[in-house]
């Protein structure tokens, strides 16, 4: 998906959790159940879709037409067309999006509205900004079918990656966390891509599992980072 189509899936994922979290609330569930089964109907949305895009990369296996190999770069890089529209149905753009939770709002620079584009200079990328309700932006549990690119991307509040399954290579490069983030059982099966990544609250990547190659090059960590028990299958520095 490109980064229009990947924003429109996660919004339709958040309409979903506004309203199982006003049905709960209208039923008198706890807060903390309501939120709960306000994560489930988000996460459903999202993996629904993740779910559909393996079943489809399974067939093409099946039958022979799935054809990709590695590039120098350690990207996959598909070698026939069927696999390439599958690499591009199956991936996800959130690249130089800035993630600005409710609860954070004051943090942030004044911004030109919800759902507009902006930038700084004429030479810079342009931004997505996303606005998000509470203070954590929740992708813990969602799966990842194909290549998740979060390159540049802005997390005000707190980042939610627990149990995350990223079944391609995970784009964090130049990241910017400014809450804590939870990578906890999360599970990288490509290669994932931290480098120059910047946390400015804890990081948490306890029992991660690395079965690609996992880099950290120039990250900061301003927080504690804890990566006991990670697994690395590949190389990692």
């Amino acid at each position: 998906m490109d980064q229009q189509q990947t924003i429109e899936l996660w919004e339709r994922c958040e309409a979903a959790r506004a309203k199982a979290r006003a049905e709960a609330q209208a039923a008198g569930k706890a807060k903390d159940d309501a939120e709960t089964l306000a994560h489930e109907a988000a996460k459903a949305v999202w993996n629904g879709w993740a779910e559909q895009m393996l079943a489809k990369r399974k067939a093409l296996e099946e039958a022979g037409e799935w054809a990709a190999e590695k590039d120098l770069a350690g990207d996959l890089e598909a070698k026939n067309e069927v696999t390439r529209d599958w690499m591009a149905e199956a991936s996800v753009d959130f690249s130089n999006a800035r993630f600005l939770c409710e609860a954070f709002a004051h943090q942030q620079k004044p911004r030109v509205g919800e759902g507009q584009e902006e930038s700084q200079h004429a030479d810079d990328p342009l931004v997505k900004s996303i606005s998000v309700e509470g203070d954590s932006v929740r992708f813990d549990g969602f799966i990842f079918p194909g290549r998740a690119d979060f390159e540049s991307a802005q997390f005000s509040g707190r980042a939610d990656f627990e149990s995350a399954q990223f079944s391609g290579r995970a784009d964090f490069e130049s990241a910017q966390f400014s809450g804590d983030a939870g990578f906890g059982s999360a599970q990288f099966s490509g290669d994932a891509d931290f480098e120059s990544a910047q946390f400015s609250g804890d990081a948490d990547f306890v029992s991660a599992q690395f079965s690609g190659d996992a880099g950290f090059g120039s990250a900061q960590f301003s927080g504690d980072a804890d990566f006991e028990s990670a697994q690395f299958s590949g190389d990692a520095w």
